[in-house]
């Protein structure tokens, strides 16, 4: 999807990126999704030379990349219950970020923390601004229009580039905060959405509901394999090192995968780097 979308958004392709590998890879596990992901963004990150990339790619998170789930939050009454929606459901976007919103006095403020996967120090920035920006597009795409907000916060020190990020957010941005955040008058979250639908709205938050119940039935073990995963990107070569740090034999772990509907093919990372 990101490759697909870069050009749309203003971004070249570069030719490292365009490799056999990159075209024809076609798997759908999420240990391989996220394992790959990590290593692209790496690359991409240092490619592109720019510090506001991840900004850049969290433009092209629209609704429909969440599924279900973006479908629920499309049909809500409000901004205000759309986040309720992200706080209880939001780890079906497989975000690095925990989501809650903050009422005090007029100002309502929806809060994204940091998950405490050690991710490296230009990933954690990368995907503070990506998710950050992608919120932003969520609200543009619930109100048909701009999103009007007070206050930013972000939890890295701007990478030298302060006023880029104040220019971007066209508001306070208050740097190094414990989370990143947005503040929004009461009033503006309170404004019905002009594609609610209650009926439609129901029946997509049920389908979230089970969707929710299967991953945490069965997401226990897929979630070790992403943490692992997280800790060293570019670093694990195949599924027996990740076997060997759950304390159990590689056939076993590809056995409980696949009973868990996670496919196992893993692709050959890059090796380690100095």
């Amino acid at each position: 999807m990101v490759l697909a979308m870069m050009p749309k958004i203003g971004l070249s392709i570069p030719i490292e990126f365009v490799s056999a590998d990159m075209k024809h890879s076609n798997v759908t596990n999420v240990a391989f999704n996220l394992h790959q992901e990590l290593n692209f963004f790496d690359k991409l990150i240092d490619l592109s030379n720019d510090p506001l990339i991840g900004l850049k790619i969290g433009r092209i998170y629209h609704l429909e990349a969440y599924g279900m789930f973006g479908l629920a939050l499309l049909t809500s009454e409000t901004l205000k219950s759309s986040f309720t929606l992200l706080e209880k459901y939001g780890f079906l976007t497989y975000s690095f970020f925990s989501f809650k919103t903050v009422y005090e006095g007029d100002t309502c403020t929806f809060k994204m923390t940091p998950s405490v996967l050690k991710l490296p120090d230009k990933l954690q920035v990368f995907y503070s601004d990506r998710d950050i920006s992608a919120f932003i597009l969520l609200i543009e795409s619930l109100t048909k229009d701009k999103a009007y907000y007070t206050k930013a916060t972000l939890v890295h020190d701007g990478q030298g580039v302060k006023q880029d990020y104040i220019d971007y957010f066209g508001c306070e941005v208050i740097f190094n905060a414990p989370y990143n955040s947005l503040s929004f008058t009461l009033n503006y979250v309170d404004e019905e959405l002009p594609l609610h639908h209650l009926d439609a709205h129901n029946s997509c938050v049920d389908k979230c509901k089970l969707l929710a119940s299967q991953m945490v039935q069965t997401g226990g073990l897929v979630e070790s394999v992403r943490h692992e995963l997280t800790l060293k990107p570019g670093y694990l070569n195949d599924l027996e090192s990740v076997a060997s740090k759950l304390n159990m034999s590689n056939r076993t772990l590809r056995r409980k995968l696949t009973q868990n509907g996670t496919s196992c093919l893993l692709y050959t990372s890059p090796s380690p780097r100095d």
